[in-house]
């Protein structure tokens, strides 16, 4: 955990401009992500203020792909969902949704949106960088493709640049890394677009910040330039898996996974598909997890930090559950959730699943499928984000003894359930 935020930052951007004039007089764009960060508002609110005190004048521009749609209107409540609103940070957001091809590289078509392109002197990159749902590398595939092994990031926000067009990196599936980056070495490349230097965060599992890193760039550097930035976010990438968490009993047969929230601020897909097994709605079993016949998850949320907060919500990735509550079913945005499943190549993102009245009744209708319903073998987590806590069905028991790296705490009990038929475990609604 990162103790002093604010001190951790304003060292970050003494190394990046060591001057403290290099950017005086300029309008930069700053860069938002549609995902929940750690810290997100006031980790955003002291890189403003870190730019303004170098005499920048700053505008924030949504980073966000498919996300919100295809309005201005959309990005900027996409953003709002994780408390950055103009009123919230102090300046401007410049929510323009219209691009321009810039180039097309070895069959990539590279867009970039002309907030960046034409309204400012330069581009500074905020993003959390983390392991991503859809990219998947083999170990010698990044090799292969001469490329660096990122994932979701600071290279990425450059498909978050590209708004509706993200769906064109997206077609390039299994290569959609690959894809990414060479998007971001044009566009690095690029004068019009004119990157500065990056702030990257990475999460902890307890959802605190645990590491602010620089990345600095110039693009007079040229492709060498390019190589640092990327090797730089790659050690970043290195360092952020140690906060991971992950389920016990891999490659095991398990009857079912319940997830208590689930959404886009804990993953692209609602949920880590590289922590339950699933992706894009396939059913296709990952190795190194446990098999998991159901899944299901009882709240759909926007913002992990304001959990109530009204409306309907962005459900990309129900298509890799196969049960949820009705309150959950009520709380999906199906225009935003099928947008981004088309945008990111897997429709099977988008298709719903089977609605039970609560907890109790989708548990229930799970041991139903089993011979002897007391040996229901059932993972309740919060989330695939805070994953510190696991509550294990009783016939895990005697496998949870001999785990290593878990402990066993308490005693077995019937499953808690409220009046209303949810679970009433400790700790899920306060997490």
């Amino acid at each position: 955990k990162v103790e002093d935020i604010a001190t951790a930052v304003s060292e970050e951007f003494r190394t990046l401009f060591p001057h403290g004039n290099e950017i005086s007089g300029k309008k930069i764009a700053l860069t938002a992500v549609s995902r929940q960060v750690a810290n997100y508002l006031s980790v955003f609110r002291l890189v403003i203020s870190e730019l303004i005190g170098r005499g920048a004048e700053v505008v924030v521009v949504p980073a966000v792909g498919s996300h919100g749609g295809e309005t201005s209107e959309g990005k900027i409540s996409t953003l709002a969902n994780y408390g950055i609103t103009e009123e919230s940070i102090g300046v401007p957001i410049n929510a323009r949704v219209d691009t321009t091809l810039v180039d097309t590289v070895d069959g990539v078509e590279i867009h970039c949106v002309n907030s960046v392109l034409n309204d400012v002197d330069g581009v500074f990159l905020f993003g959390r960088v983390r392991r991503h749902w859809d990219i998947r590398w083999t170990a010698d595939l990044a090799k292969s493709l001469d490329c660096f092994p990122l994932e979701s990031g600071i290279a990425k926000l450059f498909l978050g640049l590209s708004m509706l067009n993200a769906k064109k990196l997206h077609e390039h599936g299994e290569k959609l890394g690959w894809a990414i980056q060479k998007a971001a070495r044009r566009l690095l490349l690029e004068p019009s677009v004119n990157v500065i230097g990056a702030l990257a965060v990475v999460d902890n599992e307890e959802e605190e910040t645990a590491i602010v890193k620089g990345i600095p760039f110039s693009i007079e550097h040229g492709d060498s330039g390019v190589d640092r930035f990327f090797a730089n976010e790659y050690e970043i990438l290195k360092r952020s898996h140690r906060f991971l968490p992950c389920l016990p009993f891999a490659d095991v047969d398990c009857d079912l996974l319940y997830l208590h929230y689930f959404g886009k601020p804990y993953a692209g897909q609602g949920a880590d598909t590289k922590i339950i097994g699933r992706n894009g709605g396939t059913r296709n079993w990952c190795a190194n997890t446990p098999r998991f016949r159901d899944i299901c998850a009882s709240r759909l949320i926007g913002n992990r930090n304001d959990k109530d907060a009204p409306g309907l919500f962005n459900a990309m990735g129900v298509g890799n559950l196969d049960m949820v509550t009705a309150r959950f079913n009520e709380r999906i945005n199906w225009d935003e959730t099928n947008l981004n499943a088309m945008t990111a190549g897997c429709p099977g993102g988008a298709v719903a699943a089977e609605v039970f009245e609560n907890d109790r009744a989708m548990i229930e209708h799970a041991a139903r499928k089993i011979a002897h319903p007391q040996m229901l073998k059932v993972m309740f987590g919060v989330s695939t984000v805070w994953a510190k806590g696991l509550y294990l069905g009783h016939a895990f028991l005697e496998e949870a003894q001999h785990l290593d790296g878990f402990k066993v705490r308490g005693e077995s009990r019937p499953i808690p359930f409220t009046k209303d038929g949810f679970l009433d475990l400790p700790t899920f609604e306060h997490i």
